[in-house]
């Protein structure tokens, strides 16, 4: 069974500026992207019109995001860090090619 799970997304100053939804099974039944976005634990997927990576991590404007089996767009404007489960982390950005943890994350082998 999947787990559907949800977290705020703060800003820099540690302002709420979204909510994170991601539901597992969605992730896996799609085809995989060039990029993700990884909020902590939580892959996010970029609207392709825009840019979302920046070299400080920052991320911008509206994310494609996927939760109750729907695509939602969420607002993630300089989002720097997720809430999950009362739990703060730091954005990190990735490529599923580049990185092992994503991959390992996407396969179900990563521990949140």
């Amino acid at each position: 069974m999947f787990e559907n799970r949800a977290g705020r997304v703060l800003g820099a100053e540690g302002r709420e500026v979204g909510t994170v939804y991601l539901e597992e099974e969605e992730l896996r039944r799609r085809s995989t992207p060039r990029w993700w976005g990884v909020l902590g634990g939580w892959v996010v997927e970029p609207a392709i019109h825009q840019h979302y990576w920046s070299s400080d991590g920052s991320i911008y404007e509206d994310a494609i995001v996927y939760g109750e089996g729907l695509r939602r767009s969420v607002g993630l404007w300089k989002a720097s860090q997720v809430e999950v489960d009362g739990v703060i982390r730091p954005v990190r950005w990735a490529t599923i090619a580049e990185s092992e943890e994503v991959r390992a994350w996407m396969e179900g082998r990563a521990q949140d």
